[in-house]
C-alpha cells in the first residue's frame, strides 16, 4: 500500500495501462507511411538525384534542366527556373540557401 492509501496493485495496473496506451499510440504513428503524391512534371524528364537538408526542405534534379523544390517534406513540389536544358545529374545542399547542382552534355 502506498502512503496515500492506494493499493500498490491498482497503481501498477494504472501504470501498465498508461504504458500500453503510449505503446499503441507510438506504434500506430510509426507504421503510418507518407502517402505518395502525383507531381505534374515533364513526362520525359527522368529525375537523377534528390537531396534534403532537413525533414522539410529538399531538391530533385533531372533531365532537361529540371529542378524541383519542396518546403513541406515532399508533400508538394514546385518547378524552379533553370537557365539550362541539359541533364542535371547531381544535387547537394548544405543548408536552405547554399547548394550545388552538376550535370550537362
Amino acid at each position: 500500500m502506498l502512503k496515500n492509501g492506494t493499493p500498490l496493485r491498482e497503481t501498477g495496473r494504472f501504470a501498465f495501462a498508461c504504458l500500453l496506451t503510449l505503446l499503441a499510440y507510438t506504434s500506430t504513428n510509426a507504421l503510418e507511411s507518407p502517402r505518395p503524391s502525383r507531381v505534374n512534371s515533364l513526362s520525359d524528364a527522368a529525375l537523377q538525384d534528390v537531396c534534403f537538408v532537413d525533414r522539410l526542405h529538399g531538391w530533385a534534379v533531372g533531365d532537361r534542366g529540371v529542378i524541383w523544390q519542396t518546403q513541406d517534406g515532399g508533400a508538394s513540389w514546385r518547378l524552379s527556373d533553370c537557365p539550362v536544358t541539359c541533364q542535371l545529374n547531381s544535387v547537394h545542399f548544405v543548408d536552405r540557401t547554399t547548394g550545388w547542382i552538376a550535370g550537362g552534355w
